[in-house]
């Protein structure tokens, strides 16, 4: 009996799969045509909360392709959905219908460095020390190339001022940068030569 329940279930799978495969060039045209005609920015298309909800519904009926080729998207947002499926459903129940969960978005790239960067800098300042623009991003890089696994990208991070804009902001830090006024100005060599000038003046203004 097992056996056969096992068989049963493989050609029902086959079945589903094979449903998907009919559909597919039906599909495949309408999405060119709403294409073509700009009814549709894959790129961009945004999806109730609703449509997911019944989309992931499908999905564990029959299989990710299937939900994928009759809701029209990649199998990556049924994928997706599904791993976020009791935040969706939770959010249709309060009448939610927003396109995107909060926090459900990209990443931040590089999150562990960046909270590794904050440490550091709380680190100096705790310890009294100037924290610059130009030192945190000297070591958000060497951070990045310590604690990258993959060798052909260590290197790759510049910690650009773009960058550095947003993670300023996303962990609320301020910067400050030690103002120098001509610090030439104050060397001993440099008083001592206005000094003998000075005195030189003054011997001539005598002469006078």
């Amino acid at each position: 009996m097992a056996e056969s329940t096992i068989e049963f279930q493989d050609s029902s799978a086959l079945t589903l799969e094979s449903n998907c495969e009919q559909e597919e060039p039906k599909n495949e045209l309408i999405q060119l045509i709403e294409v073509v005609h700009g009814n549709v920015s894959r790129k961009n298309r945004s999806f109730l909360m609703s449509f997911k909800r019944d989309a992931i519904a499908f999905a564990e009926k029959t299989t990710n392709r299937c939900a994928a080729k009759k809701f029209k998207v990649d199998g990556k947002r049924i994928r997706e959905w599904r791993q976020n499926k009791e935040l969706i459903i939770e959010a249709c129940e309060k009448g939610i219908e927003k396109h995107r969960l909060k926090g459900a978005g990209r990443k931040v790239a590089h999150q562990a460095m960046e909270e590794e960067l904050v440490r550091w800098y709380k680190e100096q300042k705790s310890s009294g020390l100037l924290v610059s623009r130009r030192s945190v991003m000297e070591k958000a890089r060497i951070l990045y190339d310590e604690m990258c696994d993959d060798e052909t990208k260590k290197g790759q991070f510049f910690a650009s001022a773009g960058w550095l804009q947003k993670f300023q902001h996303r962990y609320g830090l301020s910067f400050r940068e030690k103002k120098i006024n001509n610090p030439q100005a104050e060397s001993p060599s440099n008083v001592s030569m206005v000094d003998e000038i000075d005195s030189h003046i003054t011997h001539v203004l005598k002469q006078e």
